[in-house]
């Protein structure tokens, strides 16, 4: 029999989706399941498919991947020097594109290093999950590790950036080694997306701690994401609640030098 949580989450969901309408839940399309699609995806980013430099088309541009809702498309576009320069160097650009009037609009002014999918997350009412990505600051570089979500604006129609109080669009996640004024160090961390709250919706939780080069392991920080009535929240989470979460997460299969750095 469900628990009255999940029976709760699931009216919840149910209700939410009425008010809205039928809609599609958001799904990768690959070009060799849908060509169509990616064919008009094409047409209507022409210009931003269009090399800075045509005679020597550089650089180069081309769809990554299309997901799709309803009659909307987010599309990621990625851009590296040169066709044969290596893929690590991909810089991805998200748009918004309307099927049916072909408007198309930018996610964001900047775009995203390394970026790579998670999961799909219901963090506030819309039926439509947001989109959770990790990408890094930057590449050959002291990289932060950050993560991100698409939203979709039901109002505006069409994709955006999910913003936190203090932490803006990037939750951090971890980094590369940095280099500081008193000494090196590098920031390790563990995240959970889920319902950490009891609403039924999913929240998301990251547990970090830096370790310094001379000083070693510093005290760890357990820090809550959710979005409430009021708006989206960001708040520290005390001791109880960061035990609890750290046991939770140190129970996954982990690297050895995440498990080392936060687990033991």
């Amino acid at each position: 029999m469900s628990s009255p949580k999940i029976f709760a989450a699931t009216i919840f969901l149910l209700i939410s989706a009425l008010s809205w309408g039928a809609v599609d839940n958001p799904r990768w399309v690959e070009e060799s399941n849908d060509p169509t699609l990616w064919t008009l995806a094409r047409g209507i980013l022409k210009d931003e498919l269009a090399p800075a430099d045509p005679r020597i088309r550089r650089p180069y541009k081309y769809i990554a991947r299309i997901l799709r809702t309803d009659d909307f498309a987010l599309v990621l576009i990625g851009e590296r020097p040169g066709r044969s320069y290596h893929q690590i160097l991909d810089y991805f650009k998200a748009f918004t594109i309307d099927l049916t009037t072909r408007r198309k609009s930018a996610v964001a002014d900047t775009g995203f290093y390394l970026w790579r999918f998670v999961k799909w997350a219901y963090l506030d009412a819309s039926p439509i999950p947001d989109t959770l990505f990790e990408f890094e600051s930057c590449v050959e570089c002291e990289s932060y590790n950050l993560l991100g979500s698409f939203q979709f604006d039901a109002k505006e129609k069409q994709w955006t950036l999910r913003g936190w109080p203090e932490a803006g669009t990037e939750i951090p996640i971890g980094t590369d080694g940095q280099h500081g004024e008193q000494e090196d160090y590098h920031i390790t961390c563990l995240y959970a997306v889920q319902d950490l709250t009891k609403d039924g919706r999913d929240d998301i939780a990251t547990y970090c701690r830096t370790i310094g080069e001379k000083t070693g392991m510093q005290a760890a920080t357990a820090t809550l994401y959710t979005v409430t009535p009021a708006g989206p929240e960001k708040r520290e989470l005390g001791s109880d609640a960061a035990k609890a979460l750290r046991q939770q997460l140190c129970t996954k299969n982990l690297k050895k030098e995440i498990k080392e750095d936060l687990c033991q």
